[in-house]
């Protein structure tokens, strides 16, 4: 019985063993999560001033395995916020399983003469183990309507 005692600051081998094999059938509660990787499906997008928006569209590389956002931010090329198209700066969730997501941007139809107008759509990483991927900046082309 000598090897199921325990000295004081010291367990027998035996015990150790048993406290290893009882910690052998536990999950390990704290596996990292892995990291996700968002981008735009494509680097380009069309629109119309005809339009009462542009949708541009998201990929996530698998299903994510836990909630993460990313920051969907517009930027003026040629086509101008505000006169052009709403400019946005909003969070985009994906959900744990989502794989895909769509965010619409208005245009504004001006009746002006002016050739087709570019912005720029870029994304960042907001919260939970997420990355942006290739392409993370889309180009958004507006393709003028009006009448020459």
């Amino acid at each position: 019985m000598a090897s199921h005692r325990v000295l004081i600051g010291f367990l027998t081998l035996a015990s150790l063993l048993a406290i290893v094999a009882c910690d052998e059938d536990k999950e390990t509660p704290n596996q990292p999560i892995p990291q996700s990787t968002v981008r735009f499906t494509a680097a380009a997008f069309d629109g119309s001033e005809g339009l009462r928006s542009v949708s541009v569209h998201l990929r996530c590389d698998a299903a994510v395995a836990a909630a993460v956002s990313v920051r969907c931010a517009t930027s003026d090329s040629s086509a101008t916020a505000g006169e052009d198209y709403t400019g946005i700066d909003r969070s985009v969730a994906f959900a744990a399983g989502d794989t895909a997501q769509t965010v619409s941007i208005d245009v504004i139809g001006d009746g002006v003469v002016e050739g087709d107008e570019t912005f720029i759509v870029s994304l960042s990483a907001e919260s939970g183990p997420v990355k942006i991927g290739y392409p993370g900046r889309a180009v958004v082309r507006l393709q003028d309507d009006d009448s020459k």
